[in-house]
């Protein structure tokens, strides 16, 4: 049971998945506002911030917004992989690797675009895989890490 109220789930077409989506879609909105916001900021002489830094950060940001639902993060992503919710879950996801990589700056129109947000979208999702099976207390009480232990 994804533990939404039946009446609450029979408002949606996709049911429990379309809130799911929704709540993804709205995490992905804060995440871009942010980038813009502080790309507002940047004063025009300030050095520019490594884009190894900025990609860290910024997928770093996103997968700790997640955290409040922690405990039940996995049932959201199993409603939206369903076959009939994985294209705009996808799409969603796309969406969000290509804000990240304009927010870093890139301006490739050549096979880079593509190599680039697939490894960006790569090690998204391993850290997302990897956060979900993290049950150490370490991760309770220090929440994510991106190092290159």
């Amino acid at each position: 049971s994804s533990g939404i109220n039946a009446e609450y789930g029979g408002m949606f077409k996709l049911g429990g998945a379309e809130i799911a989506l929704h709540y993804d879609q709205s995490l992905n909105d804060d995440l871009e506002d942010i980038m813009a916001q502080q790309q507002d900021e940047r004063q025009p002489d300030a050095p520019e911030v490594p884009i190894a830094h900025f990609l860290k950060d910024a997928i770093k940001t996103r997968l700790e917004m997640q955290l409040p639902h922690y405990e039940r993060w996995s049932e959201g992503l199993a409603l939206i992989l369903d076959p009939k919710v994985a294209p705009k879950a996808t799409k969603q996801f796309a969406h969000l690797i290509d804000d990240i990589w304009f927010y870093a700056g890139d301006k490739s129109t050549n096979i880079n675009w593509y190599t680039r947000r697939a490894s960006v979208a790569a090690i998204y999702g391993m850290t997302e895989l990897y956060m979900l099976q993290d049950k150490s207390q370490s991760f309770r009480r220090h929440g994510l890490s991106l190092t290159e232990e």
